[in-house]
C-alpha cells in the first residue's frame, strides 16, 4: 500500500534468481534493474543452542546469498523502521534507480490502458 501511495512503479513479487552456480534465491520486490528486500530478523535468526560456528555459518550464507545477488542486479533493503518514515524508502529505492512515476500505473493492463 505504501508503495502504490507513494507512486513507486508496480513490483513483480518473489522474483527468483539464478547465477551458473544454480537458485540464489527470492527476493521480495523486483523492478528492471533493481530488486527489494524488506529485511526482518527472522533471515538472520540463529538456532537456539547453536554453537558460534553454527550462527557464523547462517551469516556467512546470507552473505553470500547477497553477494551473488548484486552481481546479477542493484539490491535495495529497507525494514520497518524506513516504512514508518516514507521519504527514507523513497530515498532507498531511488538510489537504486527505482524512482515514483507521476500516476500509478498498478492497475494498467498489459496493453498499457487504463
Amino acid at each position: 500500500m505504501l508503495m502504490f501511495r507513494l507512486l513507486i512503479p508496480k513490483p513483480r513479487l518473489q522474483v527468483s534468481f539464478s547465477d551458473a552456480d544454480g537458485h540464489i534465491g527470492d527476493v521480495d520486490f523486483g523492478w528492471e534493474g533493481a530488486v527489494g528486500e524488506f529485511d526482518g530478523r527472522v533471515k538472520y535468526r540463529i538456532p537456539v543452542g547453536a554453537s558460534h560456528e553454527e550462527a557464523g555459518r547462517v551469516l556467512w550464507a546470507e552473505k553470500q546469498r547477497e553477494d551473488r545477488l548484486r552481481r546479477r542486479t542493484q539490491v535495495a533493503r529497507w525494514v520497518w523502521t524506513d516504512l514508518r518514515h516514507p521519504p527514507r524508502l523513497l530515498a532507498i529505492l531511488a538510489d537504486k534507480g527505482v524512482l515514483p512515476e507521476r500516476r500509478s500505473t498498478w492497475f494498467d493492463d498489459e496493453s498499457g490502458a487504463v
